[in-house]
């Protein structure tokens, strides 16, 4: 089952699924510092965070490989269930060894909660592509926030009713419940197919090539860093108005509600908003810069309220923006590198970032004195401008692995060899249909049959004897006007093209005044464009600009096609930007009776064809192959023709990429017209102003391109 229902029941179950985590993550988290503060000192917490970095990095390091084989559709329900029968093993340790089930519900829950959440997210990456998951991730983090907001509500009455230990038994059936429904998730539709996976031994090469994923994890790092330093400070005042384990479980339950809350109002009225105006990075941003601003405030101003504020500026940021922005920042990565690094990424990074900050307070604790408390809020505000600046660079490096995401889909880059910031560089060509052999040119006519000169055997009715006289070669420059004008005449234009291209240089200056004349006949205009594709000088390239303004759509047509094929014969020839955006948005204005109209009278040769519409053959869409001609002006040709022929094809996941990347780079108002010829039923699945005129889907691989549109020509043959 594929398609937006398919979508919609997996999103619906998605979110359930993640409400039922977060809620596992809110009541655990305020269940695991009511445990160990009221059994531990709040001197031993950042002794606790570095052993569970440790244990955590080491799952991570095995669990990662296995997540690589097995995917994570079979691997993480699996790991929910195993982690339900931890819980209850740790909750019949507590009455037997108190102590040592504390620590080990710390050590469980610091390392496979967050390999957990790291896991569910990679489900929910594989299953939408990355078009759908921007309108699906915000529906998804909705149910996680009221997850957690209601997990919070459940927790209040019964923490005040049973011991704390007791929660541990609701927290297992939690991700017992979670791994049912994530089950039926992969069931809504099979994960789609990727890039050839890496083996495992490769996923430091994966990051060594990648440049964007360095930086993914090191946001991770030091958004983790800021959290665990804040969240040190922010407990170590709490200790003083809830002193007892009771006291702290309603205390941090009431903490993680009100964020939950606050995160679930923004969400449902600022993120879509958010998203479309800053984009995914930008939106991540906003958590460091959070962190600063509430650090300072924690600096100046004495007291708990302060670091409350900070603290909780902090998580609803956390739950209520930076979750979605970051989980989108992960999608335009291949699907073999995400299983091979996200594991990595979300948790071991997150585990460094909790080390580092754990090992900073561990330093302060010695070495700072009564000053404690403010060196750890100035590290803070430290580690938070590193992320500020990291999530800058984030920003300019997101359509970059878009573009690297749909290259190598295609089959042109080795995915492990080529930073995402580089585009498209070491492509190699689309294999395109070998040209239809020319029909061979009917014999001359007897040289007796010329009039006595040149002049009048040109000006002849008979187009035997024009014929004849066109294939005597070159003209003198007094008949060059006079071959123009048989241009309009089919039965001879051929000949008369022949001519007039072995001279065009040099009678340039007469062809471009009868091309650019509003006057001058159809059929003479549109064939003048293909004499003059072949001299690329200054003028004829201005000239050719003009033409993209001719009242008649084949003229402009060819005239792309020739300006695209003088670009690449001289690079050094400038195309008018501005021109060409004003020219394509007139072509996506008209109306859709006029765009799917749109036929050529001469034929063309689709093997040279800058869209290679040879590989489509009569599924060629003229209007948009035109549009796209124009945008490879002045846009990156190589992901353009890629998503080009994704219009032609039924891959889903393939579309989104394309999608989302043709969303990153082409101008608003181009996509605006452009979306009803994409997608008729006008269901965008994006929020309005970020994605409003997304364009196209792309394959994933150039041998798919090519293969899906052969088996669909052969279909058709077969058929006819």
């Amino acid at each position: 089952m594929s398609g937006p229902a398919a979508d919609r029941r997996a999103t619906a179950l998605a979110a359930l699924a993640s409400g039922l985590m977060v809620a596992f993550q809110l009541v655990g988290k305020a269940t695991r510092e009511a445990l160990f503060l009221g059994a531990f000192e709040v001197a031993a917490l950042p002794r606790m965070t570095i052993a569970a970095a440790v244990v955590s990095a080491l799952t991570v390091l095995g669990l990662s490989r296995l997540l690589l084989r097995a995917g994570p559709a079979r691997l993480v329900p699996r790991l929910f269930v195993a982690s339900a029968v931890l819980l209850v093993a740790e909750w019949l340790l507590m009455s037997r060894a108190p102590r040592a089930a504390v620590v080990a519900y710390y050590l469980h829950f610091s390392a496979l909660g967050a390999l957990l959440v790291s896991g569910f997210w990679a489900m929910v990456a594989e299953r939408f592509d990355p078009r759908a998951a921007r309108a699906s991730f915000t529906r998804i983090t909705t149910g996680a926030s009221l997850g957690g907001l209601l997990g919070g509500l459940l927790t209040l009455p019964l923490g005040a009713r049973v011991p704390v230990a007791a929660l541990l038994p609701l927290l297992a059936a939690l991700h017992a419940l979670t791994a049912l429904l994530l089950r039926g998730l992969h069931l809504a539709e099979p994960v789609a197919g990727g890039a050839r996976a890496p083996r495992s031994s490769e996923a430091r090469e994966v990051f060594q090539g990648s440049r964007y994923l360095r930086l993914l994890a090191s946001l991770v790092i030091l958004t983790a860093m800021a959290e665990g330093l804040l969240d040190w400070a922010f407990k170590a005042r709490a200790l003083a108005v809830a002193p007892s384990a009771g006291e702290l479980l309603r205390f941090f339950t009431l903490f993680y509600c009100a964020t939950a809350l606050l995160g679930l109002v923004l969400q449902a009225t600022l993120l879509p908003a958010l998203l479309a105006r800053l984009g995914s990075a930008r939106s991540a941003a906003l958590l460091p810069a959070g962190v600063i601003l509430g650090s300072a405030t924690g600096l100046v101003l004495p007291g708990v309220v302060p670091l409350l504020g900070a603290r909780a500026t902090e998580a609803v940021l956390r739950g209520g923006i930076f979750r979605s922005a970051y989980e989108l920042l992960f999608t335009p990565v291949l699907p073999a590198e995400r299983r091979a690094t996200k594991l990595l990424v979300d948790v071991g990074a997150s585990r460094l970032g909790d080390l580092a900050g754990a090992a900073c307070v561990q330093v302060l604790l010695l070495g700072a004195g009564n000053a404690v408390g403010a060196s750890v809020l100035v590290a803070t505000m430290l580690a938070a401008a590193g992320a500020l600046a990291v999530a800058r660079q984030l920003h300019g490096g997101y359509a970059g692995a878009l573009a690297r995401n749909l290259t190598v889909r295609s089959g042109g880059l080795d995915p492990v060899m080529e930073d995402t910031g580089g585009l498209l560089q070491t492509l190699t060509e689309l294999r395109a249909e070998p040209p239809a052999a020319t029909p061979a040119a009917p014999a001359p006519a007897p040289a007796a049959a010329l009039p006595p000169d040149r002049a009048a055997a040109l000006a002849s009715p008979d187009r035997e004897v024009v014929r004849a006289a066109l294939r005597q070669g070159p003209v003198p420059p007094d008949l060059v006007g006079r071959v123009v004008t048989l241009l309009a005449w089919d039965a001879v234009a051929s000949e008369a093209i022949e001519v007039l291209a072995a001279q065009a240089e040099a009678a340039a200056p007469l062809l471009m005044a009868r091309l650019l004349d509003p006057d001058e006949e159809f059929a003479v205009r549109r064939r003048l464009v293909r004499v003059l594709a072949g001299v690329p000088t200054r003028e004829v390239f201005t000239a050719l600009h003009a033409a993209l303004k001719d009242r008649r759509f084949e003229v402009r047509y060819l005239a792309g096609r020739a300006l695209y094929r003088q670009k690449v014969a001289r690079p050094d020839l400038v195309v008018d930007d501005a021109l060409v955006r004003d020219v394509v948005l007139t072509e996506v204005s008209v109306g859709k009776g006029i765009w799917e109209g749109r036929r050529l009278l001469d034929a063309t040769d689709d093997a040279e064809a800058p869209m290679e519409t040879s590989l489509l053959r009569d599924r060629a869409d003229r209007s948009l192959e035109h549009v796209f001609t124009l945008l490879a002006l002045v846009l990156p040709e190589e992901p353009l023709r890629l998503a080009y022929h994704g219009l032609h094809t039924a891959d889903r996941h393939l579309r989104g990429t394309a999608l989302e990347y043709l969303e990153r780079v082409l101008p608003s108002r181009v996509r605006d017209q452009l979306w009803p010829y994409l997608e008729p039923e006008g269901a965008r699945g994006l929020p309005a102003g970020d994605a409003a005129g997304a364009l196209a889907r792309l394959l994933e691989s150039r041998q798919s391109i090519i293969l899906a549109l052969e088996a669909a020509r052969r279909r058709r043959e077969a058929a006819e």
